[in-house]
């Protein structure tokens, strides 16, 4: 199937943003365990950007740490893709959003049974 371009755009927007993010941030795959368990150097990067986005929104840091550490895991999630991989994560993720009606059926209907 060709790609859409307009959903390739906005994949791209995604996964450079994120991109950047890792590399801000010194996110690595070691950020988690074998276990897949974040460690004690994640949850650090964890309450560091919560306190740091506490303090512009004026709200207790304790109220943000469940979604800097969805944030903090997804961005090392994603560092443990190859660049193709992210891009086409991305894609995915965007297409529904994007896509036309067309686009979708012929998505569902390439999908094996």
């Amino acid at each position: 199937m060709d790609r859409n371009q307009q959903v390739l755009a906005s994949a791209f927007r995604k996964a450079k943003g994120k991109r950047g993010a890792i590399i801000r941030h010194s996110i690595s795959p070691s950020l988690k365990d074998d276990k897949g368990e974040i460690t004690p150097a994640a949850e650090k990067l964890i309450v560091k950007l919560a306190k740091a986005k506490a303090l512009k929104e004026g709200v207790e840091y304790s109220t943000l740490l469940d979604g800097q550490q969805w944030y903090v895991e997804d961005l090392i999630d994603f560092s443990t893709l190859n660049v193709a991989e992210q891009l086409e994560a991305e894609y995915q993720s965007a297409f529904p959003s994007v896509a036309t009606e067309d686009e979708m059926l012929a998505a569902l209907e390439s999908m094996a049974a």
